[in-house]
């Protein structure tokens, strides 16, 4: 599969990332709070990583989509 980036939402997903990293070696895996609505609303940092992480895998995959159409 054309698999550019996995974000882990949550503690038991970012159990996962050493299985990704050893399966697709070069992966960007990227790990944020889970976006329940009990947790975010545990602290105003927490929206602002789910946000920051999910700004960075969309990043990750605007700059893959370029290099393939260009």
């Amino acid at each position: 599969p054309d698999l550019q980036v996995a974000v882990l939402a949550g503690r038991a997903a970012a159990t996962a990332a050493p299985f990704l990293a050893a399966a697709r070696p070069g992966l960007p895996v990227l790990r944020m709070p889970h976006p329940s609505p009990t947790y975010v609303c545990t602290s105003p940092a927490v929206p602002q990583r789910i946000a920051a992480t999910l700004a960075e895998a969309a990043a990750i995959l605007g700059s893959h989509r370029r290099s393939i159409t260009s």
